[in-house]
Order: C-alpha cells, then sequence, then structure tokens
C-alpha cells in the first residue's frame, strides 16, 4: 500500500509517494510539511474503515476488507508505517495512546513496545469506543449485543439487547456515563457495566438511516442522512440531511440542518467542539452522495464550514472523521472508483 502527501500551492502541486513500511518496519520516507493548506494523503486502498487520532497529532487508520490486512500509521510529516493484524477497523485510542481495534472475532490493543494483546470472543466486532474509564464497549450487530472489555482482568462481558435494539450499528459514551448506541430502527439504546439496557424513542430517528454518532460531556450527536432516490423522481422530498444533539435526560434537538445533502461522519474534541463532513447529493443522479467540505459546530451555536479541496468522480459510500488533542482534524472519504484520500486540517486553520 502506498500513501503520498500533497499540499495546495500556488503553482504546482506536489505530490509525494511514500511507500508503507514493509511488516519489519525497516523503511520510512518522509513528505515535507506545509502550512498552505489542508494536507492530502492521497491512498492506494480500496477504503478505510475508521481514523483516530493519537496524543501526538498523528493519525491511526484502519483499511477495508478488500485492502491489505494491517492497522496503518500516517503521522504529520509523511512518516508511515504498520502493524499486522487480520479484520482490522473501529479503531480508538485511549489517553496512554494504545490503539483499540475491533480485530475480526477479538477486540486487539496496539501499544508501542509491547507485542498486540487480543481479547478473543464468538463473534465479529460491528463498533468500538471507550467509556470514560477508558475501558473498550464493543456492539455485535449481528449477534445483537453489546459488551465491555476489562483489561485489568483480561475478561470479557456481553450483554443482549431486546429486540427494539436490534442491529446496533453505532457506538459512543452517553453524558450519563452510560454507553449509547443506535440501533438499526431508529432507536437508541444505553447500557452500564451492570447489563441494564435502556431504549429510548425518537420521532425525529425512526426510520431515517444514521451515519454517525460522537459525544461530548454534556450530549450524545447523531448524524441523519436523507433516504436514498431512485434515478427517476425522489420519493422522500421531505428528508433533511440532520445533526442532532441528545442530552442526558433524553430530549433532542436538531442543531444543523443540511437540506437535502448528508452529514457522513461525526468527531468531537475536548472543548465540545463537533465536526461533521457533509456530502452533497444529487438527486437526478438517485441520489448518490459526493465529497462536500467540513462543517465545525461551536459550543455556542455557530458553524463554520472548511473546503477539503477534495473533488471525486465517484459517488461518496463512507466517511471517517477524528479530532487529535492538539486541535487538528483528519478525515478521509471513501467511494467506488478512486482510492480514499486522508486529509488533515492543523489547528490553526480551524479557528
Amino acid at each position: 500500500m502506498k500513501i503520498a502527501t500533497r499540499a495546495r500551492l500556488p503553482l504546482a502541486l506536489i505530490i509525494l509517494v511514500l511507500q508503507v513500511l514493509s511488516a519489519s518496519g525497516a523503511e520510512r520516507r518522509r513528505a515535507s510539511p506545509s502550512e498552505l493548506g489542508p494536507r492530502l494523503y492521497q491512498t492506494d486502498l480500496d477504503g478505510i474503515t475508521a481514523l483516530a487520532a493519537g496524543t501526538d497529532g498523528s493519525v491511526w487508520f484502519t483499511p477495508d476488507f478488500l485492502s491489505p490486512q494491517f492497522a496503518g500509521h500516517l503521522s504529520v510529516d509523511g512518516t508511515v508505517s504498520n502493524v499486522p493484524i487480520q479484520d482490522p477497523g473501529f479503531a480508538v485510542i485511549d489517553s496512554e495512546g494504545s490503539v483499540w481495534l475491533g480485530a475480526g472475532k477479538a477486540i486487539a490493543r496496539i501499544k508501542e513496545g509491547t507485542p498486540t494483546v487480543f481479547f478473543p470472543r464468538s463473534g465479529f466486532i460491528s463498533g468500538i469506543t471507550l467509556d470514560r474509564n477508558g475501558r473498550p464497549w464493543f456492539i455485535d450487530r449481528l449477534q445483537n449485543l453489546v459488551g465491555l472489555v476489562r483489561p485489568e482482568t483480561g475478561t470479557t462481558t456481553e450483554f443482549a439487547l431486546p429486540e427494539s435494539l436490534a442491529s446496533p450499528s453505532l457506538i459512543s459514551p452517553g453524558p450519563n456515563g452510560k454507553i449509547w448506541f443506535a440501533s438499526e430502527s431508529g432507536r437508541i439504546g444505553s447500557v452500564d457495566a451492570d447489563g441494564i439496557v435502556e431504549d429510548h424513542r425518537f420521532e425525529e430517528l425512526e426510520g431515517k438511516p444514521m451515519r454517525a454518532v460522537t459525544s461530548t460531556s454534556g450530549a450524545f450527536w447523531i448524524a441523519i442522512a436523507c433516504r436514498p432516490c431512485n434515478r427517476v423522481v425522489c420519493q422522500h422530498p421531505e428528508d433533511h440531511g440532520l445533526i442532532v444533539r441528545i442530552t442526558g435526560d433524553y430530549v433532542s434537538q436538531i442543531v444543523v440542518d443540511l437540506g437535502h445533502n448528508d452529514p457522513f461522519a461525526l468527531a468531537a474534541d475536548a472543548s465540545g467542539t463537533i465536526y461533521a463532513l457533509k456530502t452533497t447529493l444529487e438527486i437526478q443522479l438517485g441520489g448518490k452522495p459526493y465529497a462536500g467540505p467540513l462543517l465545525v459546530v461551536r459550543p455556542g451555536g455557530a458553524i463554520s464550514v472548511f473546503e477539503t479541496g477534495l473533488r471525486f468522480g465517484f459517488s461518496v459510500s463512507g466517511a471517517c472523521l477524528a479530532a487529535s488533542p492538539d486541535g487538528s482534524v483528519w478525515g478521509a472519504y471513501s467511494g467506488g472508483g478512486d482510492s480514499p484520500i486522508i486529509f488533515r486540517f492543523p489547528a490553526w486553520q480551524l479557528r
């Protein structure tokens, strides 16, 4: 797999191709940094399933199942490395810098200077997050359950979900100390470490595609997409792409209305700022989404828009975002026909 980095310059576009490390991790090549715009890192992967920002401002990424089997690490200066691992996906990073992955039928922990540790289980992982104590939680949409890894004992506890919360797809810490997740039906579930599950219904969510979730100290955030149109007419002209905020007392509020466009990814930083990747829907082409800008929603409600400079000839099938502790934001769009591009906005550009 190769990654190149490029920056937008007044007279030229510089593309530097970086050969990813071999499994031994012996080779490194670097790209020159630029302060002239979002850094763009071209990949030759088929897709990217997750981004997770490191404590040093770097990012970890996981390729989709058609790509080589590894978890990749990309620094700001373009240094690329990888850790061979089977079926990586849904990465998160704890406060100590350990990377937690859903790796096939296991939760994997990657920590610099130590061997990769696996916590096996009987089914595949379809989402992962960390609670306020830094413990990994995961969901399994096929077996309809949510689970907790206790690293201190090396054990995994799983909790079955009711039918009303079938097929959990998105997971994040909630504002009340519990873990919250979205179900395929559009309902929101919450669970605590004792396995007590609650089911919450919000009329504006039911039956709508939920693309992403994130959380701040006081709220759970959801990105809601428009339902697909066909190639003749839009069957859901009343649908709008929405970013919804739900507080700990289960009150929902539409914070951003994107009209007939979709938010495809969400991330939050420690200040409570929300980042979203917007896609533009072409109704005449069957409602296919195309890459759009980065939206920044400040804690006070102000919204800023930042162009990524990405122009694709294919429709977007997925997107990822990760907010770094240093104030920068990493993102990626994926789709058929072209390789995904990873981009980074430095903190000063987003002020």
